[in-house]
C-alpha cells in the first residue's frame, strides 16, 4: 500500500520538493547536503542509511528505526515497510538481497528465511550460502542451524576471493575476535574487535587477509590471511573508528559514525600499501549534528555509499561519492 502511494514521488530523496508526493510522506527535516549526496530518507527517525548492500547495479538501503516498522529501499524507491527493525542489516548474495529484521531474516521479496530470538543481524553471504547471528553464537547456513555453544560470540561465515567460506566473527562481544582456518585470535572485550570484518588482499600475494574493525578502541587491524598474525593497525581517528568497512579493491574505507563534537561522523580512506602511520586520510565528515556519517558503508559500481542514519527527528541519508 505504502509503496504504491510513494510511486513516482522523489521529494523525499531530493533537496527540492515534489508536489506528486502524498501529504505528509515527505515531511523530513533533513537539511540539504552537497550535490553528490543524492539519497534521503522519507520519515523522521526511520534511520535511513543504517545498513547498505550493493547488488546488480543498485544500492539497497535499510531504514530500521521507524516505530511503525522498518523500511527497505532500492536506490531512491521505497520497496516495502514491514516488521520492526526491518533493514537492521543487509547483505547481497548471487541471487537476492538478505534483510535483517526483528527476530527474522527475509529476502527482498518478503519471504521469511529464518526466525528466532536474536536473529536479524545478517553478517555475510557468498554464492547461495548465507549466515546470521543468533543466540549462543549459532550459524544459519541456508536455514539450517549449527550451534557453537562453546563460543559465546556471534559466528559468521565470510567469503574468500575464490568463493569458499571461512569462519569469522562479527558484532562480537566475547573474547574471540576472529576465527579462520582453525585459528583464533583473542582480544580485549572493550575494543569490540570483530564489529566489522572485511576479507581483503592487503599485500597482493593473492591470499585474502583480514581487515578487522575494533571501534571500541578506535582501531582497525590487518591480520595475515594464513596465520592471523597482526601485520599492522590503523588508528588515525576517534568516534568509533572501525565501525564499518568497505573496499573498492585498492583502498579500504573506514567509518567512524560518532566522530565530531556532536556525532557528525566521518569516513576515512586507508591505503594498506603505505606506512600504517600515514595510511589513512579523512575522506568525508558529517554536515549536520548527529548525522552519524559512516554508520554503514558499501562500494558499488564506481561509487562509495556512506550511510548517515541521523539523530532524533531526522530521516537519515546516504552520501554518494
Amino acid at each position: 500500500m505504502l509503496a504504491t502511494l510513494l510511486a513516482g514521488c522523489n521529494g523525499c530523496h531530493h533537496p527540492t520538493t515534489d508536489t506528486s508526493c502524498p501529504t505528509g510522506t515527505c515531511d523530513s527535516p533533513v537539511y540539504g547536503r552537497r550535490a553528490n549526496a543524492t539519497l534521503y530518507g522519507s520519515l523522521p527517525d526511520e534511520g535511513y542509511g543504517a545498513a547498505l548492500a550493493w547488488r546488480a547495479g543498485a544500492i539497497w538501503v535499510g531504514a530500521p528505526f521507524d516505530p511503525g516498522g522498518g523500511r527497505l529501499y532500492k536506490e531512491e524507491a521505497l520497496i516495502r515497510t514491514g516488521v520492526p527493525f526491518l533493514g537492521t542489516a543487509l547483505v547481497a548474495d548471487d541471487d537476492t538481497v538478505l534483510v535483517g529484521g526483528d527476530g527474522r531474516v527475509e529476502d527482498d521479496a518478503g519471504t521469511v528465511l529464518a526466525t528466532g530470538t536474536g536473529i536479524g543481524g545478517v553478517l555475510a553471504a557468498s554464492g547461495t550460502r548465507w549466515v546470521t547471528r543468533g543466540p549462543t553464537g549459532a550459524v544459519w547456513d541456508n536455514g539450517s542451524v549449527s550451534s557453537y555453544s562453546a563460543r559465546p560470540d556471534s559466528i559468521a561465515i565470510l567469503p574468500e576471493a575464490d568463493g569458499t567460506m571461512t569462519l569469522g566473527v562479527g558484532f562480537a562481544f566475547g573474547t574471540v575476535a576472529l576465527v579462520a582456518d582453525g585459528l583464533t585470535i583473542s582480544r580485549d572485550t572493550l575494543d569490540e574487535a570483530g564489529w566489522a570484518v572485511l576479507p581483503f588482499d592487503a599485500d597482493g600475494d593473492g591470499i585474502a587477509d583480514w581487515i578487522v574493525g575494533a571501534p571500541g578502541g578506535n582501531r582497525v587491524d590487518i591480520r595475515d590471511g594464513t596465520s592471523l598474525a597482526l601485520r599492522a593497525s590503523w588508528s588515525p581517528g576517534t568516534g568509533r573508528f572501525g565501525a564499518s568497512l568497505a573496499t573498492d579493491g585498492t583502498f579500504v574505507y573506514v567509518g567512524a559514525p560518532m566522530a565530531g563534537t556532536d556525532a557528525q561522523g566521518a569516513v576515512w580512506r586507508c591505503d594498506p600499501r603505505v606506512d600504517p602511520t600515514t595510511a589513512c586520510t579523512l575522506l568525508e565528515s558529517g554536515h549536520n549534528l548527529q548525522d552519524q556519517l559512516g554508520f554503514s558503508l558499501a562500494w558499488g559500481g564506481e561509487n562509495l555509499y556512506i550511510g548517515a542514519p541521523g539523530g532524533p527527528g531526522t530521516a537519515g541519508s546516504v552520501v554518494v561519492r
